[in-house]
């Protein structure tokens, strides 16, 4: 086993309990190996789990910039950018996952969202509707459910993070076959 991934390994079981720790790891890791993506990956929870939004952009950006190419890097960088109010960037980030893998599902969905609340409704709508036509996809099943759960628990068990509201816009919009 490369000893990048040994080290990433180890701060995978340290990460819940002990997320500093673990973040050291991932930093050696990333620099015994730049293109270590699970060692870009467990910076950014890291990060996240010290709720250091400047250093989690900052983590984001660097690991979408070593794998443009990837479009769940754009996802990532997208929704950490969502969290740091810095919404037009974040749609840069899903219009390019939807050059990269067009019709993809999460990168319709959160740009929806995002549009949504923005105020850009007719453009939300017709993201959010393309996602209707994907009956296979099991991302979509979850939307219906998301928009027709009444317990607050069972939507925080979801499988799609939400945040506050963007169930309401859900409702609001009519997304889902309910």
């Amino acid at each position: 086993m490369h000893d990048a991934d040994a080290l990433v390994n180890q701060a995978n079981g340290m990460i819940g309990d002990r997320p500093e720790e673990a973040l050291a790891l991932y930093g050696r890791a990333v620099r015994l190996d730049p293109r270590n993506e699970r060692g870009y990956c467990g910076m950014v929870t890291a990060f996240k789990c010290l709720k250091n939004v400047d250093e989690l952009v900052e983590c984001a950006k660097r690991l979408n910039q070593a794998f443009p190419d990837k479009a769940y890097t754009h996802g990532v960088f997208g929704r950490i950018l969502e969290m740091a109010r810095m919404r037009e960037q974040a749609l840069a980030c899903y219009d390019r996952m939807l050059e990269l893998v067009p019709g993809d599902v999460a990168a319709l969905f959160r740009k929806g969202l995002l549009l949504a609340s923005l105020g850009r409704k007719d453009e939300a709508q017709r993201c959010l509707e393309a996602i209707e036509g994907e009956d296979d996809d099991p991302a979509f099943a979850e939307i219906d459910r998301i928009t027709t759960e009444k317990d607050s628990a069972a939507l925080n068990a979801s499988t799609i993070h939400l945040e506050p509201g963007e169930v309401e816009l859900l409702r609001v919009l009519d997304i889902g076959r309910t």
